[in-house]
This record gives structure tokens, C-alpha cells and sequence, in this order.
């Protein structure tokens, strides 16, 4: 096998595998840890209790802490840290210098944690959990 060859057969393998990995989270352990009462709730099931908690919750908690960084022509591309939490967000209006910016990156503090317990009387469940990209996918745009 040639090196291409050899990194194609590699690639097909992983996906295979990761193909397998979402399979079982999804079919097997997000349906058994639902059975017992843990449930992770993203921004496609929230009903309007639940969508209200998570907003004050990202207002309170992350709209403080979180900075986005220009993606500008005439800046260096920010560092992204290894296994960091990013996303590329788009701009609109003019920064304080006047300037419009069209994409930024905003890197989630290290030290938020991944996953926020909702209220069980919101969740329903004992242990529902949002993840903190959902709060991010959710109202980022806001």
C-alpha cells in the first residue's frame, strides 16, 4: 500500500468506529441513563419553562465571562486552545473603533463546567443536565 492508500483504509476505519460510538451513546446509554432518571436536555426538546431557565442562566452566568475575539485580516488568528471550547460566531454592527467585523471566535472558559444540572422540577427528570454548548448554540445569537 502506498501511504495515501494506507491513510484511506486508516480514515475508513475510524469513521467506522466513530460511526459505532455515536450508534451506542445514542440506541444504548442515553436511553439507559434515562431509565434512571439522567437526562440531557438540548435546545430542540426545551419547552418554553425550560428555554426561559437556560437564557437567565446564560445572561447570569456566561454572558459575563465570555469575549469574543474579531476574525480580522489585519489581526492574527487568536490561539485556540487544545480541547478548548470554541465557536465561530458571526457579527453584525460596527465595534467601538467603527469597524465591522464578520466572524469572532468565542472560547469558552476553562473553568465552566461542561455540564449544568437544571432544577429536577423544570427537567423533569432527577438529573437533567444541559450541556454548555447547548446554552451556547441556544442563545449565542442574542
Amino acid at each position: 500500500l502506498s501511504v495515501q492508500q494506507a491513510f484511506g483504509v486508516v480514515s475508513e476505519r475510524v469513521r467506522q468506529l466513530v460511526a459505532q460510538q455515536y450508534a451506542m451513546l445514542q440506541e444504548e446509554i442515553l436511553p439507559l441513563l434515562e431509565k434512571e432518571g439522567v437526562f440531557f436536555h438540548m435546545t430542540t426538546n426545551w419547552n418554553e419553562a425550560q428555554r426561559a431557565w437556560c437564557r437567565s442562566f446564560f445572561q447570569r452566568e456566561l454572558v459575563p465571562i465570555l469575549t469574543p475575539m474579531a476574525l480580522d485580516p489585519a489581526h492574527p488568528f487568536p490561539r485556540v486552545l487544545n480541547k478548548s471550547l470554541n465557536f465561530i460566531i458571526e457579527l453584525s454592527g460596527k465595534d467601538a473603533f467603527g469597524r465591522e467585523a464578520e466572524l469572532a471566535i468565542v472560547q469558552a472558559p476553562r473553568a465552566l463546567p461542561r455540564l449544568v444540572q437544571m432544577p429536577p422540577e423544570l427537567s423533569g427528570y432527577p438529573y437533567g443536565f444541559v450541556l454548555l454548548s447547548s446554552f451556547m448554540q441556544g442563545f449565542v445569537h442574542e
